[in-house]
């Protein structure tokens, strides 16, 4: 295993649509909240940089991951995370789309962010470990058989040569299949809680019961064969895939020792003054909010996502 000094993230969820025919995803934000703690937290992810953002643009989306990637160094890992609405278009080959707040539903192609942009981005990140994680409706169609879209693939099939867009050394890790939708939160009690996939993702992480060795180190490998088997167990009408072309490296994501595991931090007790990226005003609260350190002291098509569904 690559010996890394630093771990980087950017975590990008989108709750917010102005196009009325995407429903909002109010579990998005518990699903970077969450995450956000496992990752940061000293004794499990121990990332030196965690970058939250919500409520992107397209083009804010474009400019965050090319510029996240553009900084990672040749002795780090960057790990990029998208929760939101996602769908495969039929007219442009079945390459998906990541929908962005802005996005037009009759529009997607021209106002989403496109997997080949992101592809690229990745290509050209000088990480020697890099990890995709995607909770979005048909998110398996991001690295279908590690290309963008179906119509690319044909024609690479014919000509013999490699696809532009393979992201060779990528990890992607993505919440359906290329034709399942990907469940959120039923939003049924006050508490807004992270999506089905996220939810699993995050316990891995924070319990390190995945972990092969006793050691409680969790590699991206484990994690998703620790998910998929999760999810199947739930009925299976989602299931994970994964996509490791050029992958040569065992690549972990935390370490938390068995019976060590912390308390998360629910959505609802977040500290009003962490910054989220340029997401919409809130309402402040009526209360004084506790601050970050004093929690983790005291805790130690149709595009909707049922139950809600995402597309």
């Amino acid at each position: 295993m690559t010996r890394l000094i630093r771990r980087r993230a950017l975590l990008i969820g989108n709750d917010r649509y102005d196009d009325g025919r995407f429903s909002a995803l109010p579990s998005t934000q518990a699903d970077i909240w969450e995450l956000r703690q496992v990752l940061e937290h000293r004794n499990i992810g121990a990332f030196a940089s965690v970058m939250p953002l919500t409520d992107l643009t397209a083009d804010d989306m474009r400019q965050a991951i090319s510029e996240f990637l553009e900084s990672c160094d040749q002795d780090e890992l960057a790990l990029v995370y998208v929760s939101g609405h996602g769908t495969r278009l039929v007219q442009s080959g079945g390459e998906f789309s990541f929908i962005a707040t802005d996005t037009d539903f009759d529009r997607i192609a021209e106002t989403g962010v496109s997997a080949g942009f992101v592809n690229e981005q990745l290509e050209q990140c000088w990480a020697p470990q890099k990890v995709m994680m995607i909770d979005c409706c048909r998110s398996g169609g991001f690295a279908v058989g590690l290309r963008t879209s179906d119509r690319q693939a044909a024609s690479v099939a014919k000509s013999g040569e490699e696809s532009l867009l393979t992201s060779r050394g990528v990890y992607v890790l993505s919440s359906s299949r290329a034709g399942e939708d990907s469940y959120a939160d039923t939003v049924s009690t006050a508490e807004v809680k992270p999506s089905a996939f996220t939810t699993e993702v995050i316990e891995a992480l924070r319990t390190g019961k995945v972990g092969k060795d006793g050691s409680g180190e969790v590699s991206v490998d484990d994690l998703f064969h620790y998910v998929n088997r999760r999810m199947r167990a739930q009925g299976g009408r989602q299931v994970p895939v994964k996509s490791a072309h050029g992958v040569d490296d065992r690549i972990v994501l935390a370490s938390c020792p068995l019976g060590s595991a912390p308390l998360l931090v629910p959505l609802s007790r977040r500290p009003a003054a962490q910054p989220e990226g340029p997401a919409r005003p809130q309402p402040k609260a009526a209360l004084p909010q506790p601050t970050w350190n004093d929690l983790l002291t005291t805790t130690g098509s149709a595009f909707c996502r049922t139950t809600p569904r995402r597309h």
